[in-house]
C-alpha cells in the first residue's frame, strides 16, 4: 500500500513542476513505471478529481487540478454549505449552517439523512434531489422555512462532489432569498393593485417610467397594445407618433437610438420635472381622438391615461353644423318650407337616411315630408291606434326604442315588399299646448340610436317648433 501511495505522489510532484501536462508515456518514463500502471494511476487521481485530462489530437494530456480544498471554501463561503457522502451521512458543515440549524458541529457531523434537521429530513422533494447529486445530477430548488412572519426562503443547489479518495458525495449550498423573495412578491402584489386601480378606469391607463418603459397597465391599453416591459411610444402608440429623426433612425438601425424617444405630443418630462400634472387636449391617435395626461409619480414614473372624446367632438361638430343649419329656419315662409328644410338637416347634418315629419291632421298623421320610403300620397296613420310616432304625440314625450321587434306599438311602414326597421327615435314638435307634429327618425339596425341621437334630434323639434311659431304669430297678425 506503501509503495501504491508513493506512486501516486511522485505522479502528483511531477505534474506540479510540469504545468502544461504531460501523457501518460511521459510520466512513465520520468518516473520509470510501466505505461499501464500509470494509465490506472491516472484513472483513479482523475476520479477524484487531483489531475484534470484534456485531449490533444490521439494523446491524453494529464495536469494538475486547480482547486481549492473543500474546507477552505466552507470557511469562506457566505452560504450556508453541508455535505453528504454516499452513505447519506453528513461530513462537512460550515459555520453559516450551524447557525442556521442551531446545532453543535459535533452533534451534526456523521449524522445521518434521515436524522439531519427537519428542513432536510422532513422534505422528500429536497431528499430526492440529495440522492440525484450523489448520482451526478446538479440541480437547484426553493425551499421555505415556516420561521416569522413571512417564512424564510432558502436557494439550495445540489453539487455532486468526488472525495479525495474516489468516492461520491454531494454538497448543498444554501443561499437565504428571503430579502430578494419578500421584495419580489411585494413588488408583484403592488403591480397587483396598481393594476387593480388601473383596471378600474375606464379609460386606456399605464405607469411608466421616465424612460418610457411601460410598468403596469390596465386591460383597455393592453387591448390597444400595451405590455409590461414594452415602449410606450413603441407597443402602446404602435410607433406613429415619434419625430421623423427617430422614425429614419429605426428604419435603418436595429437597435434603439442613443437619444430619448418618445411620442411628439408627450409632455411626460413637463410632468416628472415640475412635479405637476399636464394634459394635451385633442389628439388624434389610434382612429380617435383623445385627450391626454401624464400624472407625476415621483421623479422617475408616471401615470398616463387617455380619455376617448371622439364621440363627444362629434356630436360638438353635430350640434354646430345643426345650430348653423336651423337658422334657415327662421326664414321659412310656410310649413312647407319648413317640412323641405327639415329633411335637409335630416339627410345631410345629422346623417339619417330614413325619416321626416308627420304632420298632425286631426286625428291622424300625414306623412308630407319623408325620406328613404315611398309612402303613398294618401298614407295616414290614425292617432286613436297603435304606432311609436302615435305614442310620442299622446305622451307629448320623446320614444326612443332600440328594438322595435319588442314594442307591440310598432307599425310597419306602408311600402310594400320591404324591409322591416330594428329601431325607431321619435321626438314631438309642441306649439303652445298642442302637438303639431313628430321628428321620426328609423334604422334597419337595433340599438341605432342613443342619448346623442336623441339629443339632436330634440334639438331639430325646438328649432322647428320656434319657426312654426313664429309662423302662427305672422299669420295671426
Amino acid at each position: 500500500m506503501n509503495g501504491y501511495q508513493d506512486e501516486l505522489s511522485k505522479i502528483k510532484e511531477i505534474l506540479k513542476v510540469n504545468p502544461l501536462g504531460l501523457t501518460v508515456t511521459d510520466i512513465s518514463r520520468r518516473i520509470n513505471i510501466n505505461r499501464n500502471s500509470v494509465a490506472k494511476y491516472m484513472d483513479v487521481l482523475q476520479i477524484s478529481g487531483q489531475v484534470e485530462m484534456r485531449s490533444i489530437g490521439p494523446a491524453k494530456v494529464y495536469s494538475s487540478s486547480q482547486r481549492v480544498p473543500l474546507s477552505a471554501l466552507l470557511d469562506y463561503s457566505s452560504d450556508h454549505i453541508i455535505v453528504f457522502n454516499s452513505d447519506l451521512v453528513v461530513v462537512q458543515v460550515n459555520d453559516n449552517f450551524l447557525g442556521l440549524v442551531h446545532i453543535p458541529r459535533e452533534e451534526l457531523i456523521n449524522m445521518t439523512m434521515e436524522d439531519a434537521p427537519p428542513m432536510i429530513s422532513r422534505n422528500p422533494e429536497l431528499k430526492n434531489r440529495i440522492l440525484e447529486g450523489i448520482a451526478g445530477k446538479d440541480s437547484s430548488m426553493e425551499v421555505k422555512l415556516p420561521t416569522g412572519e413571512a417564512g424564510v426562503f432558502l436557494n439550495t443547489k445540489f453539487i455532486p462532489t468526488t472525495f479525495d479518495d474516489g468516492s461520491l458525495g454531494v454538497t448543498l449550498v444554501i443561499e437565504d432569498i428571503t430579502q430578494e423573495r419578500v421584495a419580489s412578491e411585494e413588488l408583484e402584489r403592488r403591480r397587483t393593485l396598481n393594476e387593480m386601480l388601473l383596471n378600474s378606469l375606464p379609460h386606456p391607463a399605464l405607469l411608466v417610467g421616465r424612460d418610457r418603459v411601460i410598468l403596469t397597465s390596465n386591460q383597455v391599453a393592453r387591448e390597444l397594445g400595451a405590455e409590461v416591459g414594452g415602449l410606450c411610444w413603441r407597443d402602446f402608440m404602435q410607433g406613429d407618433h415619434i419625430s421623423e429623426e427617430a422614425k429614419g433612425y429605426l428604419s435603418k438601425n436595429d437597435d434603439i437610438p442613443p437619444w430619448a424617444i418618445h411620442c411628439v405630443f408627450c409632455l411626460a418630462d413637463s410632468a416628472l420635472d415640475s412635479n405637476k400634472p399636464q394634459r394635451n387636449a385633442h389628439i388624434e391617435a389610434l382612429g380617435k381622438m383623445w385627450d391626454t395626461y401624464w400624472i407625476p409619480l415621483g421623479d422617475e414614473v408616471f401615470l398616463h391615461y387617455a380619455i376617448d372624446v371622439s364621440d363627444h367632438m362629434k356630436m360638438e361638430k353635430s350640434l354646430e353644423a345643426l345650430h348653423r343649419s336651423a337658422i334657415t329656419l327662421s326664414t321659412a315662409k310656410s310649413r312647407n318650407e319648413v317640412g323641405e328644410m327639415t329633411l335637409e338637416i335630416i339627410e345631410h347634418v345629422l346623417g339619417f337616411n330614413w325619416g321626416g315629419i308627420l304632420w298632425v291632421d286631426e286625428d291622424k298623421f300625414r306623412a308630407e315630408h319623408y325620406i328613404g320610403f315611398d309612402i303613398p300620397p294618401d298614407w295616414t296613420l290614425p292617432l286613436s291606434g297603435s304606432g311609436i310616432t302615435v305614442r310620442a304625440a299622446k305622451s307629448g314625450t320623446t320614444q326612443l326604442v332600440t328594438d322595435t321587434r319588442e314594442d307591440p306599438d310598432y307599425v310597419p311602414h306602408p311600402e310594400p315588399n320591404s324591409m322591416e326597421t330594428l329601431s325607431e327615435l321619435a321626438v314631438p314638435v309642441v306649439v303652445g299646448d298642442e302637438v303639431v307634429c313628430v321628428l321620426d327618425v328609423q334604422s334597419f339596425q337595433t340599438e341605432d340610436f342613443g342619448d346623442d341621437e336623441k339629443r339632436l334630434l330634440e334639438i331639430l323639434g325646438q328649432h322647428i317648433a320656434s319657426s312654426l311659431r313664429r309662423l302662427k304669430d305672422e299669420n295671426d297678425l
